[in-house]
């Protein structure tokens, strides 16, 4: 992983954390009990940290939706960890993103897929309880 300072974008910066992040998580849910699965976990425990510097700052995918995720990684739940990491790397790089107002973060439970977006006119909702 290259250091921050390596970087003169912010915006490039970020890209490329979310793609790795996505690049792992999905060798993680892959397979968890692999040989690398103890260097892949500190790699996106270190992801995760370096995304959390900078994510306070962007409306999308919004903290709540971060923290979910971490939240997902420290609980092993690999494969909805992926799966919520894909969809917001998937619209980082699309016009989804672009448009804050109408973005929209999947969320994949164990069991159901539930949409949680932001209204016009007020604050992301909580992604877990509310949706």
């Amino acid at each position: 992983m290259h250091s921050m300072n390596d970087y003169s974008s912010a915006i490039q910066l970020r890209s490329d954390r979310w793609s790795a992040l996505r690049a792992a998580t999905t060798a993680m849910a892959r397979d968890p009990k692999s040989k690398g699965a103890a260097q892949g976990r500190k790699e996106i425990e270190a992801l995760f940290d370096s995304l959390a510097l900078i994510e306070p700052y962007w409306a999308f995918p919004g903290m709540s939706a971060f923290e979910h995720m971490r939240r997902q990684f420290a609980h092993g739940n690999f494969e909805d960890l992926a799966f919520a990491v894909n969809r917001v790397t998937r619209a980082l790089t699309t016009a989804v993103a672009r448009s804050h107002w109408n973005a929209t973060v999947w969320i994949r439970t164990s069991t159901t897929t539930r949409r949680c977006s932001r209204p016009r006119h007020g604050r992301w909702r909580n992604p877990i309880s509310k949706c």
